[in-house]
C-alpha cells in the first residue's frame, strides 16, 4: 500500500538494466582490444619492412666499401664501421618479428581462437588502418547517453534510490490478506463434492510501533548510499568527459608528429642517395654515409611506428565515445 513493492520491483528493473550496460561496456572494452592489436599487428610488419629495406641498403653500402678497400681506396676500419651498422639494424629483426608473433596469438585470443590460428590469415602484410579527415566527437549529453559505464551508473543510482522509499515504508503498517481453501472427505468417491469443502479469509496488519528508532537509521543508512551512487555517477561522468578530452588531444599531436616524420624520411632518402653519390667520388668521407642510414632507418621506423599510434588513438576516442552503439537501438532508461 506505501510502495514497498513497487519500489522494489523497480530497484530491481534498474539493476537488470545496470548489468546489461555492464555487458556492454564489456564489449567495447573487448572490441577496442581486438582493433588495437590489430592496427599493432600491421604496424609491426610495416616496422619489419623498412628493416628490411634498410638492411638492403646497408648491405649494398657494406659491398661498396668493401669494393673500395680491395682497391685500396677505403680502410678497414670503413669496412668495420659499415659491418657494424649492418649488424646493428639486423638485431632489430628478432625483437620485432617477436613481438609480431605475440600479438597475432593475442588477437586469436581475444576473438575466442587459439594461438597461432591467425598467422596465415595475417602473414600477408597489409597497410595500417586509415583514419578519416575529420572525427565527429558530438556533444557531452550524448557521451552520457552512449557511454555504456555512465548508463550503468545511472542505473544503479536509479535502483538505489528506490531503496530509500522501501526503507521508508517501514515507517507504516503493513497489510496482509490470508486464505485457505481446502475440501476433505473420507471417501475418496465423494471428494470432489462441493459439501466438503473448507475455506478461511483473514486480514491482519503488521506495524514495527516502536522499532521506528532502528527503521530510520535505515533510512538514513539508504540515503548515504544513495549519496554515494551520485558520486559515483558524476565521477564516471567527469571520468568519461577526460578520457574523450585526452585521447582527442592525442590524436591530434600523433597526427601532426606522423606529418613531420613523413616529411624527415623524405629528407633522409634523399640525403642517402646524395651521401652515397658524394662517398663514390670521394667528396666526403664514410662516416656521413653511416650517419644518413641510420638517421634513415630511425625516421621509417618512427613513421610506422606513429601510423600505428595515430589510429589506435582513433580506436581510443571512439571507445571513449561508447563504442559503435546508436542511442536510439538502446532500450530507455526509466
Amino acid at each position: 500500500f506505501w510502495g514497498r513493492v513497487r519500489r522494489s520491483v523497480a530497484s530491481a528493473d534498474a539493476n537488470f538494466q545496470a548489468s546489461i550496460e555492464d555487458y556492454r561496456d564489456a564489449l567495447v572494452l573487448l572490441y577496442a582490444e581486438v582493433a588495437l592489436t590489430y592496427t599493432e599487428v600491421r604496424a609491426l610488419q610495416a616496422r619489419i619492412e623498412y628493416t628490411l629495406g634498410n638492411i638492403e641498403t646497408q648491405r649494398s653500402a657494406l659491398r661498396l666499401v668493401q669494393d673500395r678497400n680491395r682497391a685500396g681506396l677505403a680502410s678497414d676500419l670503413e669496412v668495420h664501421q659499415a659491418e657494424l651498422n649492418l649488424y646493428r639494424t639486423e638485431s632489430f629483426l628478432p625483437s620485432l618479428r617477436g613481438a609480431l608473433v605475440g600479438a597475432v596469438n593475442r588477437l586469436g585470443v581475444l576473438i575466442g581462437q587459439p594461438p597461432g590460428t591467425l598467422h596465415a590469415e595475417l602473414g600477408v602484410q597489409q597497410p595500417i588502418p586509415g583514419v578519416p579527415a575529420d572525427v565527429l566527437v558530438g556533444v557531452p549529453g550524448e557521451l552520457v547517453r552512449r557511454r555504456p559505464d555512465i548508463r550503468s551508473a545511472e542505473r544503479t543510482l536509479a535502483s538505489q534510490t528506490e531503496q530509500i522509499g522501501i526503507a521508508t515504508a517501514a515507517l507504516y503498517p503493513t497489510f496482509n490478506i490470508l486464505g485457505r481453501f481446502a475440501i476433505f472427505s473420507t471417501d475418496e468417491g465423494d471428494i470432489t463434492e462441493w459439501d466438503n469443502r473448507q475455506w478461511t479469509l483473514g486480514t491482519f496488519f503488521d506495524w514495527n510501533l516502536f522499532d521506528g528508532g532502528r527503521v530510520r537509521g535505515r533510512i538514513e543508512v539508504e540515503d548515504a548510499r544513495t549519496e554515494q551512487a551520485l558520486r559515483n555517477y558524476e565521477q564516471s561522468v567527469l571520468d568519461a568527459l577526460e578520457e574523450v578530452e585526452t585521447a582527442m588531444s592525442d590524436y591530434q599531436q600523433e597526427q601532426l608528429r606522423t606529418a613531420a616524420l613523413e616529411r624527415s624520411v623524405v629528407a633522409a632518402e634523399r640525403s642517402v642517395e646524395l651521401v652515397l653519390i658524394l662517398y663514390r667520388t670521394g667528396l666526403t668521407d664514410f662516416q656521413n654515409v653511416l650517419d644518413m642510414q641510420r638517421s634513415l632507418f630511425e625516421q621509417q621506423d618512427e613513421l610506422a611506428e606513429s601510423e600505428g599510434q595515430v589510429t589506435q588513438n582513433l580506436i581510443r576516442i571512439y571507445a571513449a565515445l561508447g563504442g559503435g552503439w546508436d542511442p536510439a537501438d538502446l532500450p530507455e532508461l526509466e
